[in-house]
């Protein structure tokens, strides 16, 4: 981890909760739009 005056360190968790909801919502994106056409239902234990 790199040093970061604490100025700066809330403009970085804001940054990083931005980014992990753009890697989310892409990834649940991903998941929802599935090119065979099933919408998909997040199935515990499906064992894929």
């Amino acid at each position: 981890m790199l040093y970061l005056p604490q100025w700066a360190r809330p403009t970085l968790k804001c940054v990083d909760r931005l980014v992990w909801r753009v890697i989310m919502s892409r990834v649940i994106s991903e998941i929802w739009h599935r090119p065979d056409g099933s919408r998909g239902e997040f199935t515990p234990n499906s064992g894929n």
